[in-house]
């Protein structure tokens, strides 16, 4: 599981990106994603082929345009964040979970990539 590199360039900028952590189980790739301030309906989650894409917005908390802002130093605004996956993720079976700003998305593993352990049996002889 790789991240597209375009959007730690846009980071860089001064673009909102939030952080995320990517585990790899035996059954599963983990991700959990540090949203702090976005609503749950303001996030999206799309898998199409071998893509993975998170996307959402964190709004604004100005409250109102003749507010003086002394220091900015939480980003907000839209963002994307594009993962390549193995093929054959079964995407009925992928899960996401929302608790306390952080987003957590579950993608099982497809058959053919969980590792097996191959059986060594006895040569006969010849």
């Amino acid at each position: 599981l790789t991240e597209w590199p375009e959007t730690w360039n846009r980071a860089g900028r001064g673009v909102f990106v939030p952080p995320c952590d990517v585990e790899e189980t035996p059954e599963h790739f983990v991700l959990r994603m540090d949203t702090p301030g976005i609503r749950k309906e303001d996030l999206r989650i799309e898998l199409k082929d071998d893509e993975l894409t998170i996307s959402g917005e964190r709004k604004t908390t100005i409250a109102e345009e003749s507010n003086a802002l002394r220091l900015a130093e939480r980003r907000q605004g839209s963002f994307e964040r594009r993962f390549v996956v193995p093929a054959g993720i079964p995407s009925e079976k992928v899960e996401a979970n929302y608790d306390q700003g952080v987003l957590t998305v579950v993608l099982p593993k497809a058959e053919a990539t969980k590792p097996r352990q191959i059986q060594i049996r006895e040569a006969k002889p010849a």
